[in-house]
């Protein structure tokens, strides 16, 4: 049995809610308030039975490593730490002696080294630097921002002297052999303003360098090499020490640098910032664990909008509200409290920008104002509202897109369904300069059908090779095309699905296991349903899925018209032929 398995035999989701949610029976299951999202009316569900949970009210639903994972906010490895050490059990950790716990002493060690040496006379140009940029002390303490000295073995000579091995010091990312001359080893980080990098536990894991002098032609900022405690995609600088403190009037607040974080928080924002990178999945899954707005405060350059058009789309692919803080032109956020602005720094973020019409905007500004351009800029907003869910938020978006490129609101809707191909394959000229949008209305739009077919295949084992035999890559909705796929495969290897390898398959995806535990703790009302019913219902599925393709068919047929391609109209209406002979046999 691994450890996962092990901590839900021994713990009961129930005993767990319960220390944090009072939660009442409510025939087999127990109901409460949600924790995660005000109400008035309880609409949190536990099941003892299937040891699972699920909001109705906010759609947010788990097993209880993801409950205790999103109310404490930390992630999964440390979620399962935790449980693991509160239930008594060994960890494998443990019993191996893992290598990580060296490395964190060693971090450890280098941090108080970065401290001291920032207070003693070699750091005075640091703490120049500092005073000239008006860097808060009293936030900057907290982060425990250090100084590298300007020595090739400043560190390493002193952690050397307190018995660390060379090893270590170069699994920790914090020296290397220098390979000219004597091949001695030499720090990583020299002549730069340290900033400790923490994880979701407080553990020092890595460092960012900031160069501090003028005229130094070294890359501006460096951080640690990847290690087995630091992977700069999976962290946010800035995270550990706001988790507690955000709310919903004081919501989590989205940077681009170190600096700006710590002007940002010393305003009274709780903000964070990606390592020097665009934002990754496992970043935003973290911001989504706060279950409340997200404001993007990126800076007004190409890179600044292209960086929060990514992080917007995939912050909305999880339910989260996103706003978009403006800032005058040639400010950020360090840059306006260093001027004294912190109070106008507030208010900007108390009236967040529409991220809609700013996703808009942004992709118009990123392309040549031409008609090329412009289809270039509606083909990438599409694919980035393609991977919303269907409900509000992709709605918005697509009210957006059809004001911003004067389509009709079906007809953007439609484009956002196919994740922009439609514009590649079938927009004609007239359709994006005279609003003639005929070849752009692709397809029904999306099916409820989808997630249907896949609610009654996961309630009803029993249809599970009827459906396996009828369905493959016909599902409109692409996170019901992943789910789907992905029971297929375990259907492949075993003629049955495991439900929690199931749940493993998208344990990065918090929507998606939102989206199944609703599933399993409210079957869909068609469980019940005859096999002769579920095949009229797959008769259905696939001759939506079938229209879809004749859709799309017919619009590139349309454009190889207008280009006069002969052998690509031969073609496309023989495969029209065949799609129209499916269509009359799923009637």
């Amino acid at each position: 049995m691994d450890l996962i398995q092990e901590i839900k035999s021994r713990a009961d989701i129930v005993q767990i809610i319960s220390a944090h949610v009072p939660l009442k029976k409510a025939g087999k299951d127990y109901k409460a308030r949600c924790p995660f999202h005000a109400e008035k009316t309880p609409s949190f569900t536990v099941s003892a039975e299937k040891q699972l949970f699920y909001c109705f009210g906010c759609g947010t639903g788990g097993d209880l490593i993801r409950f205790v994972s999103l109310i404490e906010k930390i992630d999964t490895a440390e979620t399962i730490r935790r449980l693991a050490d509160r239930l008594g059990i060994e960890r494998p950790s443990r019993r191996a002696g893992p290598p990580v716990e060296p490395l964190r002493r060693v971090m450890e060690m280098a941090c108080r080294f970065y401290e001291a040496a920032l207070q003693a006379p070699v750091g005075a140009a640091a703490r120049a630097y500092a005073a000239k940029r008006k860097m808060p002390a009293d936030v900057s303490k907290a982060f425990r921002i250090g100084y590298a000295p300007d020595r090739p073995d400043a560190l390493t000579a002193r952690l050397l002297s307190k018995g660390v091995p060379e090893k270590a010091l170069i699994e920790a990312g914090l020296a290397a052999v220098d390979e000219r001359g004597e091949k001695r080893l030499r720090d990583r980080f020299r002549d730069r303003l340290m900033f400790p990098i923490v994880d979701g536990a407080g553990h020092v894991v890595g460092f960012g360098g900031r160069v501090i002098r003028d005229g130094d032609r070294r890359p501006k900022y460096l951080n640690s090499a990847e290690n087995e405690l630091f992977h700069k995609g999976k962290l946010l600088f800035g995270y550990h020490a706001i988790k507690t403190q955000v709310s919903e009037s004081s919501p989590p607040v989205l940077v681009e640098g170190y600096l700006d974080v710590l002007y940002a928080q010393s305003a009274g924002l709780s903000a964070m910032a990606a390592l020097g990178t665009a934002l990754t999945d496992t970043q935003a899954d973290l911001l989504s664990r706060f279950r409340l707005p997200v404001m993007l405060a990126y800076d007004a350059d190409a890179a600044g909008r292209k960086a929060a058009v990514r992080s917007a789309g995939l912050l909305l692919s999880r339910d989260v509200t996103v706003g978009i803080l403006l800032f005058p032109e040639g400010r950020d956020p360090a840059e306006m409290v260093e001027r004294g602005e912190a109070e106008k720094l507030r208010q900007i973020a108390a009236g967040p920008a529409d991220v809609f019409r700013y996703l808009v905007d942004a992709a118009l500004s990123m392309h040549p104002q031409t008609l090329e351009g412009r289809r270039a800029a509606l083909a990438m907003i599409c694919e980035t509202g393609s991977a919303i869910p269907e409900g509000l938020i992709r709605q918005k978006l697509v009210d957006a897109i059809a004001d911003g490129f004067g389509l009709p609101p079906q007809a953007a809707a439609r484009m956002v369904g196919r994740g922009g191909r439609a514009v590649s394959d079938a927009a004609t000229p007239q359709s994006l300069t005279s609003g003639r949008t005929e070849a752009l209305l692709l397809g029904e739009g999306q099916s409820r059908l989808d997630w249907t077919v896949i609610g009654v295949t996961l309630a009803r084992p029993d249809l599970l090779a009827l459906a396996y035999a009828e369905v493959g890559e016909d599902f409109g909705d692409p996170a019901a095309q992943l789910v789907w796929n992905a029971i297929a495969a375990q259907y492949e290897r075993r003629h049955e699905v495991d439900l929690e390898e199931l749940y493993s398959a998208f344990e990065d995806r918090p929507d998606m296991i939102d989206r199944l535990s609703r599933m399993r703790i409210k079957a869909p009302q068609e469980a019940g349903l005859a096999p002769a019913g579920f095949k009229d219902m797959l008769r259905r599925f696939r001759r939506a899925s079938v229209r879809r393709q004749i859709d799309a068919l017919h619009a590139r047929l349309k454009a190889a018209e207008a280009g006069r391609q002969e052998d690509e109209v031969k073609r496309l209406l023989e495969k029209d032929r065949e799609l129209q002979q499916l269509l009359s046999a799923t009637e």
